[in-house]
């Protein structure tokens, strides 16, 4: 059996793709409980889009939704969004990241009734306690604190 993911990561279009591809990689080292799903490098070749998306929402209990000013209007993010929604029953945990200097009152329903995030450092590390606390991480805030520290540089670039 493969990885069981938690942390569900939505993209669509090249600069949306390139922050959730960072995310993917940055997240668990800065939140070792996160185990992160993004459709372009968890969905092996041959396989049925619809079939491993479900699989991996099944198991998702973040969803991170990146956005730009170039995919705000995407079916797919909004297809991603609701199904992310549903997954995890309304619950805590669907986070929109704003991107190239979109701001909360740019977004409409339904990706207005998140609470957003934009990709600024301390936003981010709320954005990043909010996967600790979701996740049920047993990590202490000081180490959580330190790892964000320590690797929003990477993130950053």
């Amino acid at each position: 059996m493969g990885i069981e993911h938690n942390t569900f990561i939505c993209w669509s279009g090249e600069p949306s793709r390139h922050i959730a591809r960072a995310l993917r990689q940055w997240l668990p080292v800065v939140v070792q409980k996160s185990r992160p799903w993004m459709s372009e490098e968890d969905i092996g070749k041959g396989s049925s889009h619809f079939s491993e998306i479900t699989q991996s929402l099944r198991q998702t209990r973040v969803g991170i939704i990146c956005l730009t000013p170039q995919n705000l209007h995407s079916t797919w993010i909004h297809f991603e969004a609701g199904a992310i929604f549903n997954a995890i029953e309304g619950q805590h945990g669907v986070c929109t990241y704003l991107i190239g200097g979109i701001q909360p009152k740019d977004l409409f329903p339904p990706l207005n009734q998140f609470q957003a995030t934009v990709s600024t450092k301390e936003d981010t590390r709320r954005l990043v306690k909010t996967v600790h606390k979701t996740l049920g991480s047993t990590v202490e805030d000081e180490t959580l604190e330190m790892a964000f520290e320590a690797n929003w540089p990477r993130m950053q670039a």
